[in-house]
Formats: C-alpha cells, structure tokens, sequence
C-alpha cells in the first residue's frame, strides 16, 4: 500500500514541476498555485481510484472532477480581488464535499472504535 503512496506522490510532484515551469512564466504566482491545485487533484484521484477499488469509499468521481476545475477558477479569482464570488464558490465546494467529509468521518470513528487499548 505505501508503495501506491510513494507512486502517486513521485506523479505529483513530477507534473507541479512541469507545470511550474510551464505557468509561472505566464501567469506568476497564480501559475504556482494552479499547478499545485492540479498536482494535488492528481495526487488525490489516483489515491481515491485505490480506496473505491479496495471498495472501502464509494464518492462520486464526476463531482470531485467538478470541484478541483472550481478550486482551479477560484486561484484565477483571487487575481481580480472578487471576494463575493470567491465566498460563492466556496460555499459549493463545501456543499459538494460535505457528504465525502462525513463518510470519511464515520470510518475514521469506526476505525478508532475498533482499536484496542
């Protein structure tokens, strides 16, 4: 299992370099930051392919897919100083996401119930 942790994590990191080197020029410290929130949706799908594999997370790809392309505009926003509609997008990421947040939630308690001391 650490071994899909190390690969998943050697893949982001090579496409944050690729892309810094590619956005940084254009678009300075935006650049930095999309090629960050690119590498970490990377990193994130590839982890989360595993965990539906092992059937131990059922989410809904499409929506997580929709929320990293929202982060990414949200980095774009801040360049223009539009604070409302960057509270806007927020709000939707966290509506989106809150169904994940609690599943993760509950198996993090069940996973500590299950602990012995």
């Amino acid at each position: 299992d650490s071994l899909r942790v190390m690969k998943s994590t050697i893949l982001g990191a090579m496409i944050n370099v690729l892309l810094n080197a590619y956005l940084i020029p254009l678009f300075q410290i935006y650049g930095a930051a999309v090629a960050t929130a690119i590498s970490c949706f990377v990193i994130m799908f590839y982890r989360l392919l595993v965990l539906m594999k092992k059937e131990l997370l059922h989410i809904n790809v499409i929506k997580k897919v929709f929320v990293n392309i929202m982060l990414i505009v949200q980095i774009f926003l801040c360049r223009y100083n539009i604070f409302f509609l960057q509270l806007c997008i927020l709000l939707v990421i966290l509506t989106i996401n809150s169904q994940l947040i609690y599943e993760i939630y509950l198996k993090g308690k069940e996973f500590i119930g299950k602990l012995k001391y």
